[in-house]
This record gives structure tokens, sequence and C-alpha cells, in this order.
């Protein structure tokens, strides 16, 4: 449906893109769920198994913090901290400026 959209109307896409708060909402939450993905399956299987499926059902905030500490270990602050970091960033931002224009 997006696609058949797109192929209407492709000034629309770039009309869509260039609003200021299209990027905020790329380079933020969509980034974050991106890099949080590949951060998982960049560190070895036995890892994920034990630190992530040990508790099915909920999160388990010592197993990801340890996930982190981990990744970090083998790979250092590399460019996919980075990302992480910046994006998560923007996503507070964008939640912040939601929070606040509800009000």
């Amino acid at each position: 449906m997006l696609y058949d959209a797109v192929r209407r109307n492709p000034g629309a896409l770039l009309e869509f893109i260039r609003l200021p708060g299209c990027w905020m909402i790329l380079l933020g939450p969509i980034l974050l769920w991106i890099s949080l993905a590949t951060f998982y399956f960049r560190l070895p299987k036995e890892l994920r198994a034990v630190y992530v499926a040990q508790k099915p059902g909920g999160f388990y905030f010592g197993a990801m913090r340890f996930l982190f500490v981990e990744y970090r270990r083998r790979h250092g602050y590399d460019w996919l901290l980075w990302i992480m970091t910046a994006s998560g960033a923007v996503t507070l931002i964008v939640i912040a400026l939601l929070a606040m224009s509800k009000r």
C-alpha cells in the first residue's frame, strides 16, 4: 500500500523527507531499533542465549547490562555503540517533545 502511494505521488516522499520532524523520527526511534538488532546479532550466540533467553516473558535488566559490558569488552566503544547512544538520545528528545505537546 505504501509502495502504491509513493508510486502515485513520488513528490510526496521528497516533501516528507524535507520536514524537520521527519529526521527526528528517522534518526531517533527507527535507527535505535535497527542498531539494537545489529548489536544483538553481533554478539556470540552463547552469550545471547545465556543472558537474554534465561528469563522468558520479562526483562532481566542485569543481563541486558552485562550484554552491553561484554560487547564493549569485545569490540570497544565502536561505531555501533555511538549510533545507539546518539539515536537513544534523539529518541528521548522525541518522547519529551511529544509529552510536552500533549499538555
